[in-house]
């Protein structure tokens, strides 16, 4: 059986819950202003070792490196150039130098195209690799348009949209 009481609190009673109610809201500002603001755990990595297990490399760049190239910038200055530069990985400069390090490493034989390019580039160094004669063959052109005074990039430019008009007529897309 259940019975109700009814139970007046006086005054000394409700004064000391508020009391107590006191203290521990002031131990909890407390605790606030004197923990630390974030617990941290530092754990030690080689980042070497962390890429070679996951079998791969990693470039690091740092506000030095820009402040190398521009040594008017201020660290401030330097991280904020860091942060704007968005990498692309499919158009990141480095994929050519893999590529040539993988072609050295393990060369790979094309069949020739029966195209006029393919003959042209084939026959420009007869015993020379097909990618390092495109290459000789663009550096002495640039030379050319050198010692003539004609605009190498402005050529590549023109040559570029020739290339996407054709491919899109051709059904390839560019």
């Amino acid at each position: 059986m259940t019975y109700e009481l009814e139970i007046e609190i006086d005054d000394p009673l409700e004064e000391t819950i508020d009391a107590i109610f006191g203290e521990i809201e002031e131990a909890i500002e407390t605790i606030g202003k004197y923990r630390p603001l974030q617990l941290k755990h530092t754990v030690a990595v080689d980042i070497d070792e962390l890429l070679e297990d996951n079998r791969s490399i990693g470039i690091v760049w740092e506000t030095q490196h820009v402040k190398d190239l521009r040594p008017d910038l201020t660290e401030e200055q330097a991280w904020e150039v860091l942060q704007a530069c968005e990498h692309d990985r499919l158009s990141d400069p480095m994929l050519e130098t893999i590529r040539l390090f993988a072609e050295k490493l393990y060369p790979q034989k094309r069949k020739a195209s029966p195209s006029r390019v393919a003959r042209i580039i084939a026959d420009y160094e007869p015993n020379g690799d097909e990618r390092e004669n495109l290459v000789d063959l663009l550096t002495d052109a640039m030379h050319w348009c050198e010692s003539f005074g004609e605009p190498f990039e402005e050529f590549c430019g023109t040559a570029r949209m020739h290339f996407e008009v054709e491919a899109q007529t051709s059904g390839k897309g560019a």
